[in-house]
């Protein structure tokens, strides 16, 4: 009757069989095999997700940068930069240059929008005050009254920028504290016809209303 092995049969100081020691030895293979097969799949598998989420991150932020640049789809415009040239004296085209102003922005949305008013020669008369025409001869007409003033602070207040060409104000003797309206040393810009190119080279939209 064949005796049963036992563990001392293995470990003990009774010899293995060597049939048993080479099933062993194969079964402990095949369980590094498997393993080993186990942790490559595992780490390609966290390469994958790490992959996967860089793309999702480099898709998010993708969208973020295009969607500054995707058409409002509210106002079914998209963010635009313009520039608006003054430089005549007519105070019904003054008017109606501040109108056209401010039905832009009701269009597009003031934050879609990067909009600058250069004003030079005669255009200056937009700002100037009336009280301010008898001290500036060279102009012949003063568009600044209450009215024009109001328009002029809700554009700003809208994100809007009047740029004067301080050839004008050395040119025609002009006070820009004491004669323009609501001008500051920082609105001032050394020539009125070199800013509007610049900004058309920036990627600013003229117009001329």
């Amino acid at each position: 009757m064949d005796r049963k092995p036992t563990c001392g049969s293995f470990f003990g100081n009774e010899k293995a069989p060597k049939h048993r020691l080479g099933a062993i030895t194969i079964n402990m293979a095949i369980s590094i095999l498997v393993l080993e097969s186990y942790f490559r799949q595992t780490i390609n598998w966290s390469e994958f997700v790490h992959n996967i989420l860089k793309l999702a991150i480099v898709t998010i932020l993708a969208a973020a940068f295009w969607s500054s640049s995707i058409v409002n789809a509210e106002s079914g415009y998209a963010k635009q930069k313009v520039v608006y040239h003054i430089n005549y004296d007519n105070p019904k085209q003054h008017t109606g240059a501040l109108r056209n102003i401010q039905n832009h922005i009701n269009a597009v949305g003031e934050e879609n929008l990067d909009l600058k008013v250069v004003l030079h020669g005669n255009g200056l008369a937009m700002l100037l005050e009336p009280d301010a025409l008898s001290r500036v001869p060279k102009f012949k007409s003063a568009s600044a009254n209450d009215e024009i003033a109001a328009k002029i602070a809700g554009l700003k207040d809208q994100g809007v920028g009047f740029h004067v060409c301080a050839n004008t104000i050395n040119g025609r003797k002009v006070d820009y504290q004491a004669d323009l309206h609501d001008v500051s040393e920082e609105d001032i810009v050394s020539s009125g016809v070199a800013e509007v190119a610049k900004l058309q080279a920036m990627g600013y939209s003229y117009i001329k209303p």
